[in-house]
């Protein structure tokens, strides 16, 4: 595009041509017409806005390569006259003689072409009118009076020969005033009279010099100007002719521009422009910095360069995207550094033009802040929800636990050896040792563990209770810590063991005998460290958990046939107890009998049931190899079977072992049984004591070290 000067200058020359009813155009050399006259404009049927911006289009016989040849034939001679086809707007043509020459406007060549398109009658007029130097020089100075650019001609020494209204109406002086003025007193290109001097040498120099500067008006305020002053000399005197033009709006313009710019370089969203092919037209500087690389770099590089979710052929249904819809987003994508690392970003674009071209507006913000944030309070809602979950588990263990316990609220006791256990519950009950609960099946082993949970320091948290003997092998495992979605078959979903539930609570472990033996090495560290991992997980979770053991079988002879670890058998008989069976505490029978009678009235509507001493001796006599449950079960049947007011014991009782001393005296013991009988029978009377005076040995009539030796032999414990 031709300079604002070259433009300027180029009016002048058409606006001449118009003035001596000409019609005229001003040709570059690629063949861009710079300025065209009213005249020409009308000849072919257009308005200013519509009327061609090239040779080639008014002319079309004229391509580039004639055009060329056409351009160099100046090179011999001064003007070219010929026959010239143009076309009108409605692609009718005209034949028509056109001349054209050289001229320079601003050092630069252009072709200057007018065309004999008037009537012969007009033309006639034309030639016979006086055209002397005096109406000439008055369109001249007419022409440069109303031009659309500030002209003046100076002298060297500075003074204003000659200003055009153009530069007095900007400058708020009349043209008397300025004419009075000096070169430096109005302009900052030169302040002072050695300055203009130089300046003057300069443009003499030069031929030409392009300046842009201020100008100074009579309100004290400043006009932007761009200047092109050129040296010439007339009639032996030298002059320096200047053009301005005011570009004050285009300055304000361009400074907004600036601001724009500055902010788009600066704010801390990342900005592009992609072309068409993906490649950036346009970063801005947080663009650069975040990817690594400089500007320069990066208008080398296409968007699949960073962005890691785009490649070539994905971008070519993205731009149809943007063409369709305009805009996309915001949608997450992510980006990578020159360095390798990658971080997330959230993109919106937007379609538009500019210049005839189409691009795409991209703002990225890096959402890695927000990402974390996310990240944490997902963790958040994933530990709240897994804390509802661990309570809502707690509740329904306590509800089945409250469904399948016994419904003893106390233990129902008057036998003074039985209260030695009691003792022994509560010193054990404050403490965080492990206890191991030993005894025959139904002694209420749970009822002791449960004692001791409900007097300790966690009574407000639950019990948990696992029943070794009562799941599959390969199900207790899971049962005890759990197992993520997906570890094993039939894993649908995640699930929280019960030593996670019991986490400040207790967990009884009953029928720990029946655990399997490569489950115990994870029982003993979940014992020792309070840490386990959930089965299909390596994330250690801890737990704070007591744990209570109960079995009736004799773990010692397990270690040494190896079926239960030694180490954890240590680790469980911390605090060991030993539960009483029924029949060596058979005067806490009648108690008992009263209270599983009221408890089976009221169960089954009922009256109360009176209870004859006689069905209480019949039931002192039975032995009860199932213990209280046995009792219990006795009881509930015998309630059932009361046809009156009286309680009805016999027909409660097992066919086979009804009270039948003499049965029971028929039944010959064997040695070892009848030994270890009677030594039972000495220690209980000597309240267990060994050795010594008023003891087992003393009344027993034999050495205390053989009589504790017989005893360990015989397996015998109190």
């Amino acid at each position: 595009m031709s300079s604002p000067l070259v433009q300027h200058i180029a009016d002048a020359y058409i606006h001449a041509a118009t003035l001596t009813h000409k019609t005229a155009c001003c040709v570059s050399k690629d063949g861009s017409i710079v300025r065209s006259n009213t005249s020409l404009r009308e000849l072919l049927q257009y308005d200013e806005l519509s009327m061609p911006t090239t040779i080639f289009e008014i002319a079309p016989s004229t391509s580039f390569l004639s055009w060329r040849t056409y351009w160099n034939a100046f090179d011999d001679e001064e003007c070219v006259e010929e026959m010239t086809m143009l076309m009108k707007s409605d692609e009718s043509f005209l034949e028509i003689q056109s001349t054209s020459c050289r001229v320079e406007i601003a050092h630069e060549p252009f072709c200057y072409i007018y065309f004999d398109a008037s009537p012969s009658e007009m033309l006639d007029a034309v030639e016979a009118t006086d055209m002397n130097s005096n109406v000439m020089d008055r369109m001249a100075a007419f022409t440069m009076d109303n031009a659309n650019e500030m002209i003046f001609w100076v002298t060297k020494a500075g003074d204003m020969l000659y200003v055009n209204q153009l530069v007095a109406k900007t400058m708020q002086y009349s043209r008397a005033e300025v004419m009075k003025m000096k070169a430096w007193e109005f302009s900052s290109l030169v302040q002072t009279e050695a300055e203009w001097h130089a300046f003057f040498e300069q443009v003499k120099k030069e031929g030409q010099v392009n300046e842009e500067t201020e100008q100074y008006r009579k309100d004290g305020g400043v006009t932007h100007v761009y200047t092109s002053s050129s040296h010439f000399r007339f009639e032996g005197i030298e002059y320096l002719f200047g053009i301005a033009l005011d570009v004050t709006d285009r300055r304000e313009r361009e400074r907004m521009l600036e601001k724009m710019k500055y902010s788009l370089d600066n704010t801390h969203e990342l900005v592009s422009w992609i072309g068409s092919n993906g490649q950036f037209i346009y970063v801005n500087n947080k663009m650069a910095s975040e990817s690594g690389y400089d500007k320069d770099q990066m208008l080398q590089m296409y968007i699949w360069d960073i962005a890691v979710d785009v490649d070539a052929e994905e971008w070519e249904d993205i731009w149809q995207s943007f063409v369709d819809q305009k805009e996309l987003g915001p949608r997450e994508s992510t980006q990578v550094r020159k360095d390798g690392t990658q971080y997330p970003v959230e993109v919106t674009g937007n379609y538009f033009s500019y210049h005839n071209t189409n691009y795409v507006y991209s703002r990225a913000v890096d959402i890695t802040n927000r990402k974390q944030k996310d990240a944490h309070l997902k963790q958040l809602v994933e530990e709240l929800k897994e804390a509802k979950e661990l309570l809502e588990n707690e509740r329904n263990y306590l509800k089945q636990e409250i469904t399948v316990q016994s419904d003893f609220n106390e233990i129902i006791t008057q036998n003074r050896k039985y209260k030695r256990v009691l003792q022994q519950i509560q010193q054990v009950a404050p403490t965080p040792a492990t206890v191991l609960i030993l005894g025959e099946t139904g002694t209420g082993k749970e009822l002791i563990a449960r004692a001791i949970h409900n007097l300790s320091d966690r009574a407000d948290r639950a019990m948990i209770k696992i029943n070794c003997a009562a799941l599959p092998s390969n199900l207790i495992e899971s049962e005890l810590f759990g197992h993520e979605k997906g570890a094993f078959t039939g894993a649908y979903k995640k699930k929280i063991g019960r030593f996670e539930v019991a986490d400040g609570g207790t967990v009884f472990l009953d029928e720990i005998g029946e655990m399997p033996v490569d489950l115990q090495s994870k029982l003993l560290r979940a014992l020792q460290e309070g840490e386990f991992e959930r089965l299909g997980s390596t994330t250690t979770i801890k737990a704070d958990v007591r744990v209570i053991a109960a079995t009736n079988r004799n773990l010692e002879q397990m270690v040494k046939k190896g079926k239960f670890r030694e180490d954890l058998y240590y680790r469980l008989n911390v605090f060991p107890i030993v539960n009483m069976p029924l029949r060596e505490r058979k005067d806490d029978i009648p108690p008992l009998v009263r209270f599983f009678v009221n408890k089976f009235c009221k169960k089954l509507g009922r009256d109360e049931l009176n209870i004859t001493q006689s069905a209480i001796n019949h039931l002192s006599g039975y032995d009860f190899p199932g213990n209280i449950r046995e009792l219990e079960n006795m009881i509930e049947r015998a309630v059932i079977l009361s046809d009156h007011n009286t309680l009805n014991v016999y027909a409660a009782l097992p066919e086979t072992n009804r009270l039948d001393k003499k049965k029971k005296d028929q039944r010959f013991l064997s040695l070892e049984e009848a030994q270890r009988k009677h030594i039972v029978k000495a220690l209980e009377k000597t309240d267990w004591k060994v050795t010594g005076r008023n003891s087992a040995a003393e009344l027993l009539q034999i050495n205390g070290k053989t009589l504790a030796s017989r005893i360990k032999k015989l397996n015998i414990s109190h």
